[in-house]
């Protein structure tokens, strides 16, 4: 794709990201929700602070799985340059990474129905978040870099996918100061 070719913003991008950020804050409000049921809440009603942290982890699951979707849509570059791109790289991995959290979060809910703690699959969810999708965007760039494999694209796609990967390792280093602070 040559540069005079690089993708303006279209209203199918558009709609793509608002329902994207749609989902992410109906996400957000149901994780919250499950989180402040799971573990339980606070003398006044209110769940404990902790559960905030699975506030932007709904929210970056879906832009992840948006911004990869506007990403991989044509006009691109060809794939294997197109996933070069750290933004892209960076949802992709969310994405990943979120497929395996629902895999590990049902299966530990079916355990649960064989006498587990009613807690354990929230515990779960935020130790698999807390050693999950943060360090692994900053190890897939790390490798990327070292392997001089690593093509940002000057594209509002990259950027802002390069902006959701921050977001993802900005709430992993939460998620693990939360933990240690707990």
């Amino acid at each position: 794709m040559r540069p005079s070719e690089r993708r303006r913003y279209g209203l199918l991008d558009l709609m793509i990201v608002i329902a994207g950020a749609a989902l992410g804050c109906a996400l957000t409000i149901q994780y919250r929700a499950f989180f402040a049921d799971a573990m339980g809440r606070h003398e006044m009603g209110y769940p404990p602070d902790w559960t905030l942290l699975a506030a932007p982890d709904g929210f970056l699951q879906a832009l992840s799985v948006s911004f990869l979707v506007v990403a991989l849509r044509r006009p691109r570059p060809p794939l294997r340059r197109a996933l070069r791109a750290p933004g892209t790289q960076a949802c992709f991995v969310g994405v990943v990474v979120t497929a395996l959290q629902v895999l590990v979060c049902a299966s530990v809910s079916a355990y649960r129905l064989n006498g587990a703690p009613p807690w354990a699959p929230a515990a779960v969810f935020l130790i698999f978040l807390a050693v999950g999708t943060g360090p692994a965007v900053l190890l897939v760039w790390l490798v990327a870099w070292l392997t001089r494999t690593c093509r940002p694209e000057p594209t509002w796609v990259d950027r802002v996918g390069r902006l959701v990967g921050a977001g993802w390792v900005v709430a992993g280093v939460c998620v693990q100061v939360m933990i240690v602070l707990a």
